[in-house]
C-alpha cells in the first residue's frame, strides 16, 4: 500500500529494532547509574510529591505526566522521589531508541543513525533532566513518537498510524503544551502529503481524543482537590496577584483555563525586540555548543542542505520530512527566542529533537559521498561497506563526550555541572541530600495543623516530607512570594493569614520586609530559622 503521495520512506528491518532496544537499554544504564537519588528542589520536588499525592501542579498542570508518575510510584525501587527520577530516566532512554528509528526511517545508515540520539543522550542538558524529575524528556518521548508515527504512515500509506499520531499529540497537552507547537509543521506537512479524506479525517479524529483524554486527566485531578497541590501551595493564597477572587477560582473550568492558558507567566510570553530575541539566540547558541560536539552541529547543517535536496520516489528522506523538521525546529526556536524566563534552557530540549535527526541525516550523507570518493581511488579495503566509515564518523563526533560518560559513570553521578551555576538547584549533585534533610527538620519543628510560607524550592519538600511519607496531610505549605513593596497587592495573603491566625499555628521560613509592620514574629528551633507569627499590629484594608 502506498501513501496518499505515493512516496515510501526506507522500512525497518528486526535489526532496527534490535539495536534500538540495545541503546535504550545502554541509555537507561548510564541514566540510572547517575540517577539522582532522593528528593530535590523547586518542580522536582512538586512533581515527586505530587506523582504520590495526584494534586494539580504548576501551570500548565501536567495531568497525564503525573498519572504516568503515579505508576512509577508503585515500582518497589527505592523511595517514591527515586520512582518519579526514574521516570525521567526510561522517557530519556525512549526518546534515544526512537530517534534512532527515526534515522534509519530516514534512510541513514546504521552507523549514522546512532549519532544524532546518542549526541543528544549525552548532551549535558538532555542528560541532566533525565536523571531528576521532570517533564521534559517524557515531552521528548511525546514529540518523537509523533514523528515515528507520522513517518510510518507516510511509509505504509496506512491511516491508523495517523490515528495514533494525533491521538499522542493530543495527550501531549497533559505532559508539556509546548509540544503543541509542532502541530503547525505537521499540519503543513499534511498538507503537502495527505490527498485523501480518511488521512485527515485520522489525523483529526485521533487528536481530538488525546486531546479529550487530557481534558478528563484535568477534570480528575482538578475534582481530587489533593490537599498538596499547585492549588493549594500557591494558587488560592495568592489569587489577587492575578486580580482573581475566590469565585473567579471556584469551578474547575475555571481552574482548567489558568493552568492551560498559564496565566502565571503570561507576562513572559510577548513578543520581544530584536534586541531581546538576539540575546535569547547568543544563550541558544551557548548551550548548543556547550552540550553537543562541534562536529555534530556542523552534521546538523550538513543533514538539512542534502535533505532539502532529496527527490521524491527515493528510499530515503524526501523533501517533506525535511521541510517539517526544518518547521518543527523554527517554531520551537521562535518560542524560545520570545519566553522571558529564567530557566528559559530547559525549553531548548524539544528543540533538539528535530537536530539529532538532521545530525543522523548529514553524518549518513557524508559517508555516501566519502565512500564514492574512495571508490574513485580505488581503495575497496576501506570503503568495503559503509559501516567501517559510519564507526569512524561516530567515534569522532562522539569522542568529546566520552570522558564525559567514563567520569559520570565511576561518579555514579553527573559530573558535567560541576563548578557551574547549576550544580545546586533543583539537583544539588554534591549534596543530594541537602532538600530533604531541610524538610525533615521543619517539618520536625512544626505541629500536625501548622501553616507555613517558604520558597519555592522548600514548599513542597516539606509536602512530601509531611503529607507523602508521614502522613501528616494538616499540614499546609505555601510559596511566598511577593509582587511588590505594597502589603495592599498582596491582599488575599494577608486575608487568609488573617483568618487562619487564631486557629493554626502559622510559620515563615524568613520574614517578608512588608510583613513586618503588620505582624509580630518570633524565631523558634534551632535546626533550620523558623519565625512564627504570634500576633497582629493593625488591620489591613481588604480590598483587592
Amino acid at each position: 500500500m502506498t501513501t496518499d503521495s505515493h512516496t515510501r520512506l526506507c522500512p525497518l528491518s528486526k535489526q532496527d529494532i534490535g539495536i534500538s532496544a540495545l541503546l535504550a537499554v545502554g541509555a537507561l544504564a548510564l541514566y540510572v547509574r547517575t540517577l539522582a537519588p532522593n528528593l530535590l528542589w523547586g518542580d522536582g520536588a512538586e512533581f515527586q510529591t505530587l506523582a504520590a499525592t495526584l494534586g494539580m501542579a504548576h501551570p500548565t498542570g501536567y495531568p497525564i505526566y503525573l498519572l504516568l508518575g503515579k505508576l512509577f510510584t508503585w515500582i518497589p525501587i527505592g523511595s517514591i522521589a527515586y520512582r518519579v527520577n526514574l521516570l525521567s530516566a526510561c522517557a530519556a532512554a525512549l526518546a534515544v531508541a526512537l530517534l534512532y528509528l527515526l534515522g534509519r526511517r530516514l534512510g541513514s545508515h546504521t552507523s549514522a543513525a546512532l549519532i544524532g540520539p546518542l549526541a543528544l543522550g549525552v548532551c549535558n542538558l538532555f542528560w541532566w533532566h533525565a536523571v531528576m524529575a521532570e517533564v521534559y524528556t517524557l515531552g521528548a518521548v511525546f514529540l518523537a513518537g509523533v514523528l515515528v508515527l507520522l513517518f510510518t504512515w507516510r511509509h505504509t500509506g496506512d491511516w491508523r498510524w495517523l490515528f495514533a499520531a494525533g491521538l499522542l499529540g493530543g495527550l501531549s497537552l497533559g505532559v508539556h503544551t509546548t509540544i503543541l507547537l509542532a502541530a503547525p509543521a505537521v499540519l503543513i506537512y499534511l498538507l503537502v502529503t495527505a490527498r485523501r479524506l480518511v488521512g485527515w479525517a485520522s489525523a483529526i479524529a485521533g487528536a481530538a481524543t488525546g486531546v479529550a483524554l487530557s481534558l478528563l486527566a484535568f477534570i480528575l485531578l482538578d475534582a481530587r482537590d489533593a490537599p498538596a497541590s499547585f492549588y493549594n501551595s500557591t494558587a488560592r493564597p495568592w489569587l489577587s496577584r492575578w486580580d482573581l477572587f475566590p469565585n473567579g477560582f471556584a469551578t474547575p473550568l475555571q481552574r482548567i483555563t489558568f493552568l492551560i492558558s498559564a496565566r502565571e507567566f503570561q507576562w513572559a510570553t510577548a513578543l520581544g525586540s530584536l534586541n531581546d530575541m538576539q540575546k535569547h539566540l547568543d544563550q541558544y547558541w551557548a548551550f548548543l555548543r556547550g552540550g553537543w560536539p562541534i562536529l555534530t552541529i556542523g552534521l546538523m547543517a550538513v543533514g538539512l542542505v542534502i535533505t532539502l535536496q532529496r527527490r521524491p520516489g527515493q528510499m530515503r528522506a524526501a523533501w517533506p520530512e525535511a521541510l517539517v523538521l526544518l518547521l518543527l525546529w523554527l517554531s520551537l526556536l521562535f518560542f524560545v527566542l520570545n519566553y522571558r524566563v529564567r530557566d528559559i534552557y530547559v525549553f531548548y530540549i524539544p528543540t533538539y529533537v528535530p537536530l539529532a535527526l538532521l545530525v543522523s541525516l548529514g553524518a549518513s550523507a557524508l559517508v555516501d559521498q566519502a565512500t564514492v570518493f574512495l571508490d574513485r581511488l580505488a581503495a575497496p579495503v576501506v570503503t568495503r561497506g559503509t559501516g567501517m566509515l559510519g564507526a569512524i564518523l561516530l567515534l569522532a563526533a562522539l569522542w568529546p563526550a566520552l570522558s564525559v560518560v567514563r567520569d559520570s559513570a565511576l561518579a555514579g553521578r553527573i559530573t558535567f555541572l560541576d563548578r557551574t551555576e547549576f550544580a545546586t538547584y533543583p539537583y544539588p549533585i554534591r549534596n543530594p541530600e541537602a532538600p530533604y534533610r531541610r524538610a525533615t527538620q521543619i517539618v520536625g519543628q512544626i505541629e500536625d495543623n501548622a501553616i507555613i510560607f517558604t520558597d519555592w524550592g522548600t514548599v513542597f519538600t516539606i509536602y512530601y516530607v509531611a503529607h507523602v511519607e508521614q502522613g501528616r496531610t494538616g499540614i499546609a505549605s505555601h510559596e511566598w512570594f511577593a509582587q511588590n513593596d505594597d502589603p495592599a497587592s498582596n491582599g488575599s495573603v494577608v486575608r487568609y493569614i488573617d483568618a487562619h491566625l487564631n486557629q493554626r499555628p502559622i510559620y515563615f521560613t524568613f520574614i517578608p520586609d512588608h510583613l513586618r509592620p503588620l505582624y509580630a514574629f518570633a524565631p523558634v528551633g534551632n535546626a533550620v530559622p523558623l519565625f512564627r507569627v504570634t500576633g497582629r499590629y493593625h488591620a489591613l484594608s481588604s480590598s483587592h
